[in-house]
C-alpha cells in the first residue's frame, strides 16, 4: 500500500516542529513550576501541592506527546522502516493516561476549592489526607481507564499516515459511553457543578449582613481565582472538542487529522499551563523576583560596558 505522506512532507514537518517546540516548552515550564513549589518546605501548602500535581500531569502529557512526535518525525524520514509494531501501543496508552490525569487533576483541584470554602469549619475535611486521596484516585483512574480499551478489549487500529495507533470508529455502544462518560463528561460535569456551587456560595456571603470588610476582601480574591479557573476549564472543554468536531462533520475526514489533534491539544495544554502560572500567586511572585534580578543584572552589565567604552576613549 503506497504511503500518502510524501505529498504532505513539508506540511507534516512544520506540524512536527511546532509540536516538538511547544511540548519542550511545557516540559521546561513544568520543571520550573514544580521546582519552585519544592524549593522550600514553607511553600508546600495543600493548594500549592495540588497545583504542582496539575503541573506534573501536564508535563507528563507533554513528554508523551514529544515522544510520539519524535516517533512520527522518524517515520516521515524513513517510512519504510515503520511497520505496525504493537510495541508502539505503549506510547498511545501513556498519552491516554496523561490526558486523563490532566482533566482529573483539575477535578481534584475544584473539589479542594469546594471543601476549603463551603466546608471550612469541618476540620476533618481540611486534613491533607483528603487531598492526598484525591490525587491517588486521580492517578488510579488515569491508568485504569485507558487500559480497558487498549489492552483488555483492544479497540485500536494503526493509522498509516500518522504512524500511530488510534481508537477505532466502530466501537460498541458500551465502549462509546464508557470513553465519553469517564474520559470527559464525568470530570467536566463535576468541575462545572462545583464552581457553580462556589459562585452561589460567594454570592450568598456578599448578601449577608454579617460579612465584614476582611471577609469581603477574601471573598473577592476567591471570586477572582475561581473565575480564572472557570474560564480555563470551559476553554479546555470547548477547544479540546473543536478539531474533532470539525473533522467528524466532514464526509471524508483527512487521514492526517491525528497529527493536527496532537498539535491542537498540545497548544491547549500549554495555554492551561500559562493560566496555572497566572493563578498560582507563589509561582507568580517568584517569577517576578527572578525577572527583577535578571533586569538588574542586565542593567549592571550594560553600565559596565558603557564605563569600559568610556575609559577607552
Amino acid at each position: 500500500m503506497p504511503n500518502t505522506t510524501t505529498s504532505y512532507m513539508r506540511w507534516f514537518s512544520v506540524i512536527n516542529i511546532f509540536t516538538n517546540i511547544i511540548a519542550s516548552c511545557q516540559i521546561l515550564f513544568g520543571l520550573i513550576f514544580i521546582s519552585i513549589i519544592l524549593y522550600k518546605r514553607a511553600y508546600r501548602s495543600v493548594s500549592n501541592c495540588l497545583a504542582a500535581n496539575i503541573a506534573f500531569s501536564i508535563t507528563f502529557y507533554a513528554i508523551t506527546v514529544l515522544a510520539i512526535s519524535i516517533h512520527i518525525s522518524q517515520c516521515d524520514n524513513h517510512p519504510d522502516q515503520c511497520t505496525e509494531e504493537r510495541s508502539y501501543i505503549i506510547l498511545n496508552y501513556m498519552n491516554d493516561v496523561a490526558s486523563t490525569a490532566v482533566i482529573y487533576s483539575f477535578t481534584g483541584q475544584s473539589i479542594h476549592h469546594l471543601l476549603s470554602a463551603i466546608f471550612a469549619r469541618n476540620i476533618r475535611l481540611q486534613m491533607y489526607q483528603i487531598r492526598l486521596s484525591l490525587c491517588i484516585i486521580q492517578w488510579i483512574v488515569a491508568f485504569v481507564f485507558p487500559y480497558y480499551f487498549v489492552y483488555v478489549n483492544p479497540q485500536l487500529i494503526y493509522n498509516t499516515v500518522s504512524y500511530v495507533w488510534v481508537v477505532s470508529k466502530n466501537l460498541s455502544p458500551f465502549l462509546t459511553l464508557y470513553i465519553l462518560l469517564i474520559g470527559f463528561i464525568l470530570p467536566v460535569m463535576i468541575i462545572i457543578s462545583v464552581y457553580i456551587k462556589l459562585t452561589l456560595f460567594i454570592a450568598q456571603l456578599r448578601r449577608s449582613t454579617v460579612l465584614t470588610g476582611l471577609s469581603s476582601t477574601l471573598s473577592n480574591r476567591r471570586d477572582l481565582q475561581m473565575s480564572k479557573y472557570i474560564i480555563l476549564l470551559l476553554t479546555i472543554a470547548a477547544l479540546s472538542l473543536l478539531p474533532q468536531t470539525i473533522f467528524q462533520s466532514m464526509k471524508s475526514p483527512p487521514s492526517y487529522r491525528y497529527r493536527i489533534y496532537y498539535l491542537t491539544e498540545t497548544i491547549i495544554t500549554f495555554c492551561c499551563f500559562l493560566c496555572l502560572f497566572a493563578c498560582t500567586s507563589l509561582v507568580r511572585r517568584r517569577l517576578n523576583r527572578w525577572k527583577v534580578k535578571i533586569k538588574r543584572a542586565l542593567d549592571y552589565l550594560r553600565e559596565r560596558s558603557t564605563v569600559l567604552q568610556g575609559n577607552r576613549y
